[in-house]
């Protein structure tokens, strides 16, 4: 099916956007790339379910294309009636997508909205700083986090975005009290380990070292200390590229094994990645999600999975909460459809109408409680 080759342009003011999806790897993967003025923003992959027929196929394809290409006119939209509703954990999901997409303007903008209407949303400092960064405003990024950290100072998250801010801004020795910081606070934290080890090692090559540190020996030293501490904390650094740096280090190759740290750390998938998440909220709030049974459906088990996965996690647990009130309002519509089917079949059935006038009374509390969540 190599021929699948879906192709639209989307209204978006100021930009030509176009979207394009197709096969790739003989089939195996669906690419979907979004351009702006002949400009590819960004290359989304996603693997082909097994076992599917021409037509399946074909149907798969064309389901991600569309999905994409109402995600994206969608967000477009609740950008324009956002303005009004000044909803900061809207703005910060609207923004989190436009930067998936590499809209880094509008992401800038929604998110800055964001942080002035609530400035209690740790995850919007996150993505702010993500997107200036990706822009090249690194001073803004560090700015921002720098803010982020002071209001909460306990979020280990924050500590190392900053680190990694911090040392794109040529400043090794705050960059590694930062990581050291998220360390401190988590002290299973593979990452904060993993940076602090290629910090020590990029300041042990320094022709002249940084004021407070003390000699080269020491942060070679600790550069392979905290390496291993990456790997033994969790499995995502313990790997095959882990133990070549490793060996580069004991060789005293340190800018080899520095160079493939970053490599590293440019291909590191996040540890949970919820992106799906900010999709799914602004469809349920702005779009039609919220009352389409089969995506809650699958929500609901991505986040069981999730559950499932990472048991130790609070907040996937707060979330599948949510998602099973969210399924709970759509049986009880469904409830409520049958009660009235059964009021219209037969108008003197008693009980029927009786369940419905019950139902509709006690439902509303479900809503209530679920519009309050989700605010």
């Amino acid at each position: 099916m190599a021929g699948i080759n879906l192709s639209d342009n989307i209204a978006a003011k100021g930009r030509n956007l176009h979207l394009q999806t197709s096969l790739a790897n003989e089939d195996e993967l669906v690419l979907t790339e979004l351009f702006d003025g002949g400009r590819l923003l960004v290359t989304e992959k996603r693997s082909v379910p097994q076992g599917l027929s021409g037509g399946e196929l074909e149907e798969y394809v064309e389901s991600l294309h569309m999905g994409v290409l109402q995600e994206i006119e969608l967000l477009y939209d609740i950008s324009l009636k956002i303005k009004t509703v000044k909803h900061a954990k809207s703005l910060c999901s609207l923004g989190a997508r436009f930067l998936h997409w590499r809209l880094l303007d509008e992401a800038v903008s929604e998110l800055e909205l964001s942080l002035n209407y609530d400035e209690s949303n740790g995850r919007a400092y996150k993505y702010l700083a993500e997107a200036y960064t990706a822009r090249g405003a690194i001073e803004e990024a560090v700015e921002v986090l720098k803010r982020g950290v002071s209001a909460f100072p306990e979020y280990p998250d924050l500590w190392l975005c900053l680190g990694r801010a911090l040392s794109r801004h040529g400043d090794p020795v705050a960059a590694l009290n930062a990581f050291r910081k998220a360390r401190d606070i988590n002290s299973g934290y593979d990452e904060a380990y993993f940076h602090i080890a290629k910090i020590l090692a990029e300041t042990g090559m320094m022709e002249e070292l940084p004021k407070g540190v003390k000699d080269r020996k020491t942060c070679f030293r600790l550069a392979r200390e905290n390496l291993t501490r990456a790997s033994a904390a969790s499995n995502r650094f313990k790997t095959v590229e882990t133990e070549e740096i490793m060996r580069l280090f004991h060789q005293n190759q340190w800018e080899q094994g520095s160079a493939r740290m970053q490599e590293v750390i440019d291909t590191l998938e996040p540890v949970i990645d919820l992106e799906f998440d900010n999709a799914f909220y602004l469809s349920l709030l702005y779009g039609e999600k919220g009352r389409n049974f089969e995506a809650v459906q699958a929500y609901v088990e991505t986040m069981e999975h999730l559950v499932h996965k990472h048991p130790d996690f609070p907040d996937i647990h707060n979330k599948l909460g949510i998602a099973y009130l969210i399924e709970c309002r759509n049986l009880f519509t469904r409830a409520l459809h049958h009660f009235k089917k059964a009021g219209d079949l037969n108008p003197d059935y008693e009980e029927s109408l009786r369940n419905l006038k019950l139902a509709k009374n006690d439902g509303k509390g479900l809503l209530l409680l679920l519009r309050a969540m989700l605010k």
